[in-house]
């Protein structure tokens, strides 16, 4: 009985020896397909957004690192961020530029603008009519990508949230402006029904999908960066921002060409939480 016990324990190992690895054979491997995927994503071999997946990972953790040595990781993570950014327009004359380019949709004409507060103002800048136009669509979108990685690298604290999941624009806003944005920036998109829902449902887990139009279902805890032309009296943003926490999104931070501060917009959506940037002031 002990010589098949024995022969069983002996067959055992054997079988084992062949058909486990050992752990520094685990280790090793794990080593190449990590340094494999470095190399590959390096070279640019990887698709551009699994790329930017393994870094945004590799930088959680190396911020997780310094968090623990008590280094305030925040500044580095902007800066980091920046650097995987565009930058189109030189950053002392983004505002300038942009003011140069905006001449072409402006009616010089007095107008009152918004919907539930109207404000007369001298000049309406047209920015939706002339995001019909392609390349002047992309023009104004490069103008707020390098917005953007100025306000990063230059560690502007104001910036709540660096790394975003999803941008969002109300489709009553400047939906086109936010699609090229967008596609820029290489981060999924989705645009805001401002006015009422597409359909009803009780399933809480279909809310997302009956308020906003994006083929991207954004997991909970998701970060998403609202961005338009314009931000007057705030409706728009106030409805997108309740929309996405109610999908359990969180917003911290909007993006836009030009602000009318007669409004007062920026404290109203700072007491909602969230950080009004904005490259022209009017």
């Amino acid at each position: 009985m002990e010589k098949i016990v024995y022969s069983f324990d002996v067959a055992s190992n054997f079988i084992m020896s062949i058909y486990m690895p050992s752990i520094n054979e685990m280790v090793l491997l794990l080593l190449s397909i990590s340094t494999l995927l470095t190399v590959a994503g390096g070279v640019g071999l990887l698709p551009s957004r699994v790329s930017k997946h393994l870094n945004r990972n590799k930088l959680a953790e190396t911020l997780s690192v310094l968090n623990s040595l008590g280094i305030n990781p925040d500044k580095y993570e902007r800066i980091n961020v920046s650097r995987s950014i565009s930058a189109f327009v030189k950053p002392n004359n983004i505002q300038g530029s942009l003011d140069e380019l905006l001449k072409i949709c402006t009616i010089n004409e007095k107008v009152s603008v918004g919907k539930t507060e109207q404000v007369e103002v001298s000049k309406y800048i047209d920015v939706m009519s002339m995001s019909t136009n392609p390349e002047q669509a992309e023009q104004l979108a490069r103008h707020l990508t390098s917005y953007w990685k100025f306000l990063l690298s230059t560690n502007q604290m104001t910036v709540a949230s660096p790394q975003v999941d999803l941008i969002v624009t109300p489709k009553g806003g400047s939906p086109i402006l936010g699609y090229e944005f967008a596609k820029i920036m290489d981060i999924p998109f989705a645009l805001h029904v401002s006015d009422g829902k597409k359909f009803h449902t009780d399933d809480v887990g279909l809310y997302f999908n009956s308020v906003f139009d994006s083929n991207f279902k954004p997991q909970e805890g998701a970060i998403a960066l609202i961005v338009d032309d314009s931000a007057t009296g705030g409706r728009k943003v106030m409805k997108a921002i309740e929309a996405l926490q109610k999908s359990n999104i969180k917003v911290t931070d909007c993006l836009v060409l030009f602000e009318l501060t007669l409004k007062g917009v920026k404290g109203r959506l700072k007491e909602t939480g969230v950080n009004l940037h904005s490259i022209v002031k009017r």
